[in-house]
């Protein structure tokens, strides 16, 4: 295996900015959402929404968040506001796309329904947990987990939680992936073990011996007093839907979303450096 470190290096090679693509309203008692109707030609980087509004009202904003850009996200040249070109977009498979609007207007239209008055307009942003790819364009099993959690812990939560701080969202939904790390995984990989210190290295729920990638970004959420049951949910991401699709399942289904999960959080330290493995840090 490369080393780890030559590994974030490459995945820090392309990067994903986040971007404001539409708004959920309610009209007639009705959640909708819209894609701005510039959204095939223009890319808006989400710290700018304000400015690209130029003063147009709008009742709130909705960080949808996801873990990391994968391949599709890569493949685009498109115009950048507020000038210039971009070759890169979140969640940019056409497929994956084809089920946000799905989403927002049926499992997730009770949350918004009972949080979005009528008239109103709330900004939907889509926000990378982490801007780089994770994945290195590999199959999601070969390097992403590995890759989320060494540059979650360099110094991309920091990084996560200053753009959450600065689009100062209403409402936010969780739409990571899960993964497949556990507590194994931490201590072979980066030498991380469970701590009683508060400041640690990475922080997440356990669920039947799981520490998906969901929770790792909900728990940072959570501990930022950032999130509650009020202005919360989570849900699988949108290629969940793609994949059932593939498998030919017609009548797709959709699973209830989540509130804030109950459990405990758990925080890893960095344990001393033995054997051959050192370790990321």
């Amino acid at each position: 295996m490369n080393n780890l470190k030559t590994l974030v290096e490459k995945s820090r090679e392309k990067k994903a900015l986040d971007e404001f693509i539409g708004a959920v309203y309610k009209k007639d008692g009705e959640i909708k959402f819209r894609f701005r109707k510039d959204y095939e030609n223009l890319f808006v980087p989400a710290p700018l929404y304000n400015e690209f509004l130029g003063g147009k009202n709008y009742n709130g904003v909705i960080a949808f968040i996801i873990e990391s850009p994968h391949i599709y996200e890569f493949k685009i040249d498109i115009n950048l506001y507020p000038e210039g070109r971009y070759n890169a977009r979140p969640l940019n498979n056409p497929s994956t796309k084809k089920y946000l609007k799905k989403m927002v207007e049926g499992p997730l239209k009770s949350f918004f329904s009972d949080r979005i008055k009528e008239g109103e307009i709330y900004l939907f942003l889509i926000v990378n947990s982490i801007q780089y790819q994770c994945s290195l364009g590999e199959k999601t099993d070969n390097y992403r987990d590995l890759l989320f959690v060494a540059n979650w812990i360099k110094n991309c939560k920091a990084d996560f939680l200053g753009r959450i701080e600065q689009y100062s969202p209403d409402l936010y939904i969780n739409s990571c992936t899960k993964g497949n790390i556990n507590k194994k995984f931490l201590m072979d990989n980066f030498k991380l073990d469970v701590s009683e210190e508060k400041n640690s290295f990475l922080c997440a729920k356990e669920t039947r011996g799981i520490l998906t990638l969901q929770d790792i970004v909900e728990s940072a959420l959570e501990i930022e007093g950032m999130i509650n049951k009020g202005n919360y949910l989570k849900y699988n991401h949108p290629s969940y839907f793609v994949y059932q699709e593939a498998r030919g399942n017609g009548n797709v289904f959709y699973p209830a979303p989540k509130f804030l999960d109950e459990n405990s959080i758990i925080y890893f330290g960095k344990q001393k450096k033995t054997g051959s493995n050192q370790g990321l840090f």
